[in-house]
């Protein structure tokens, strides 16, 4: 099913997920701060880019008095030292350790964030039909979810908010501006950049024991050189604490990937802040990032809806994963507005049950309409792990033991484990730090 880009439902989850109980979790977490996606009604949708921050306990508490208009998604994440994002965020940060880093069932497919799904829903709330760019595995703990697809392929159909360029054999979906974007997901300049690196690095290793070899060192370090220069200023931004900015991917994302992956989307000390030529993905969130500067806040009003939340709301605009198309609209109106769209009746429909999981490849469309119903230890609460698309087409064993067609992503993957934990634990103090300063700061103002 890996390579052919099937969606499957899988029986069973890793006992582990079973001590994700509201208790544990608050004890566990509760302090963390969490962004919480809000709708406006009892009954809109979800990725609308309506946000606030607000910490886990108390969104915990909201969800079990039954408030359906909260909704735990993707979070920010930090960057790595290899200047790669992490893995995840609050609160999965202060529950590491506790959960598995990697899923067997995928192989050798390589993870590009785990992420935390919280809701209450007794009638049903929907995240609106759109696409992830990674490959999502989809664990479902409480609650039912009901998924509407459709496949790559009918993205032309599916009035998207961003201008397609082009759809891979994978399922991997390009739209425009976001850049060279490989089948994979990465981007051909970054990943030229780090073959360059690769061999300017192994240049200089041998020139240290064979001077005979220096002008071939110094060759290779004058090309990596040249391919920097190439990249000019575009980058993205990493902040004083090594945060990677609005980083999430949507699936029921919201735009990490490009962010977007569907979704959703996404350094270190003040001296390393700067312009990096980063992942593909981040192409997008750096155009995401000016629109809401643009867009500014919501006003009194948006904020105050959702019930008790902590921090003020923003608004951000929809990512380019997203479809224009309301599935709750009658199929006369969906005819009428969206003539090339397929309709509700071609969608595959999957219902998803507590103690089951969901792959779904990359560029697949999916509606996900969550019930969970109030109490504690009620609502719905889901993990999904977003893998980067394999891009091997070869079903065979050989291509599930290499998956990409590139040593890019398998590579920075083993090189970043020893000290993944470490770098996002330092991460999060310093992001704790910040808080806590402009927390000082607001109340001396």
């Amino acid at each position: 099913l890996l390579h052919m880009f099937l969606q499957a439902i899988i029986q069973g989850v890793d006992g582990v997920w079973g001590k994700f109980t509201d208790d544990w979790l608050l004890e566990k977490a509760g302090d963390a701060t969490v962004v919480v996606e809000r709708r406006t009604d009892g009954h809109g949708a979800y990725g609308q880019g309506l946000k606030a921050p607000m910490q886990l306990k108390q969104l915990v508490k909201e969800l079990q008095q039954g408030n359906t208009g909260l909704y735990m998604s993707t979070q920010e994440v930090g960057v790595g030292r290899d200047e790669h994002p992490l893995l995840y965020g609050a609160p999965l940060v202060q529950l590491e350790g506790q959960f598995p880093l990697l899923q067997p069932l995928m192989g050798h497919m390589v993870p590009q964030s785990v992420n935390m799904w919280m809701g209450c829903a007794p009638e049903g709330s929907s995240t609106g039909l759109h696409h992830d760019f990674h490959d999502n595995l989809y664990i479902l703990l409480r609650g039912c979810k009901r998924f509407r697809l459709y496949p790559p392929s009918a993205a032309p159909d599916m009035y998207v908010h961003g201008k397609l360029q082009r759809i891979y054999p994978n399922g991997r979906i390009v739209y425009e501006g976001q850049g060279d974007v490989q089948p994979d997901g990465s981007d051909k300049h970054d990943v030229q950049l780090w073959q360059a690196r690769r061999s300017a690095d192994e240049a200089a290793a041998a020139a240290s024991t064979d001077p005979s070899l220096a002008q071939q060192a110094d060759d290779a370090l004058e090309g990596q050189l040249e391919l920097m220069l190439q990249g000019g200023g575009d980058g993205f931004d990493v902040d004083a604490i090594g945060l990677a900015d609005d980083y999430v991917d949507s699936d029921e994302d919201a735009f990490a990937d490009d962010p977007g992956d569907d979704d959703e989307a996404s350094d270190d000390q003040q001296q390393r802040a700067g312009k990096r030529k980063g992942p593909a993905d981040t192409k997008q969130l750096r155009q995401q990032r000016k629109k809401k500067q643009k867009h500014g806040k919501a006003g009194p009003a948006a904020a105050s809806t959702a019930g008790s939340v902590a921090g003020p709301t923003s608004v951000e605009p929809p990512p380019p994963s997203f479809s224009q198309v309301d599935l709750s609209l009658p199929e006369a109106v969906l005819r009428r507005q969206f003539p090339r769209f397929p309709g509700v009746a071609a969608a595959q429909e999957v219902l998803l049950q507590a103690g089951q999981m969901l792959y779904l490849p990359a560029g697949w469309f999916h509606e996900v309409t969550s019930f969970g119903g109030a109490g504690r230890d009620g609502g719905h609460l889901a993990i999904n792990y977003w893998y980067h698309p394999p891009d091997n087409l070869d079903s065979s064993k050989a291509g599930f033991k290499s998956p990409y067609s590139s040593p890019y992503y398998p590579t920075i993957w083993a090189q970043r484990q020893p000290w993944l934990q470490q770098d996002t634990q330092r991460w999060w103090r310093l992001k704790q730090q910040q808080q806590q300063q402009q927390s000082g700061a607001g109340a001396g103002a």
